[in-house]
């Protein structure tokens, strides 16, 4: 492949990872406003007794955490594939005269016994992929809690308990 040639495909890669990166946390951030929302709603709900709007909010909750996740999961193979081409790069311009393995950047990211891991978590914690699947989870667990809570209160109350 010409200079040219590669160069045109680096920056078709980084473009594809970029893009793909950005597409990542903008659907995260959206997720967090959406459940916000749903959160919101779900508590002023119970609030107001109206426990059956609460339910539905949090089933509502739980669907969208899932999907978030599952497009999450595929934002994530998306910008792996750009990764790919990337580390070849990086590999290739290792090899050039004067440029050493400093520049394999994303093999450095990626190596759990880096320098440059956090302490005292190195490998706990340490990628999107981790932290979005304990947060998504996490949304998922509460919706589940949320979904329980106002038919227990229903059923104690209609038993004359509460």
């Amino acid at each position: 492949m010409g200079a040219e040639a590669a160069k045109r495909a680096h920056d078709y890669a980084w473009a594809w990872f970029q893009y793909h990166a950005s597409q990542r946390l903008s659907s995260f951030n959206f997720f967090f406003v959406l459940g916000g929302a749903l959160t919101a709603g779900y508590l002023a709900a119970l609030n107001g007794e109206y426990y059956g709007l609460a339910v539905a909010l949090a089933v509502v909750l739980l669907i969208v955490a899932v999907l978030f996740w599952r497009l999450d999961q595929r934002n994530s193979e998306l910008v792996k594939i750009g990764e790919a081409y990337l580390k070849e790069s990086e590999d290739k311009l290792a090899g050039e005269p004067g440029v050493g393995n400093k520049i394999r950047l994303l093999s450095i990211a990626e190596n759990r016994d880096s320098d440059f891991r956090p302490w005292p978590l190195p490998s706990i914690l340490s990628s999107y992929k981790q932290i979005f699947r304990l947060l998504f989870f996490s949304v998922a667990a509460f919706s589940t809690f949320a979904i329980v809570y106002p038919v227990w209160i229903l059923l104690c109350n209609s038993k004359g308990d509460i």
